[in-house]
C-alpha cells in the first residue's frame, strides 16, 4: 500500500522540473506492478490546481485530474 502525494504526480508531468524522470518513472513502476495507491481526498483538487496555474491551462488541468481518477489502481 502506498500514498502519493500530489507534487510528485505534478512533478512527473512537468518536464521543466527537477527530478521529473525520476518521479515518472516511479509512477510507471506502481502502475505496472498495480500496487493500490491511497490518496489523500484532496488529491484531484490539488494536481488540478497545480497545473492549471503553473501552465495557465485551466483545461489541460481538469482532463488531467480527470485522467488520474480514472486510474484503476487509485484508492
Amino acid at each position: 500500500m502506498l500514498t502519493i502525494d500530489a507534487s510528485v504526480w505534478v512533478n512527473a508531468d512537468s518536464p521543466a522540473e527537477p527530478q521529473c524522470q525520476s518521479s515518472r518513472a516511479f509512477l510507471e513502476q506502481v502502475a505496472a506492478i498495480r500496487i493500490p495507491i491511497f490518496v489523500p481526498t484532496l488529491l484531484r483538487v490539488e494536481v488540478a490546481a497545480a497545473i492549471s496555474r503553473t501552465r495557465n491551462d485551466p483545461a489541460l488541468a481538469r482532463e488531467f485530474s480527470e485522467k488520474l481518477y480514472a486510474l484503476p489502481f487509485l484508492r
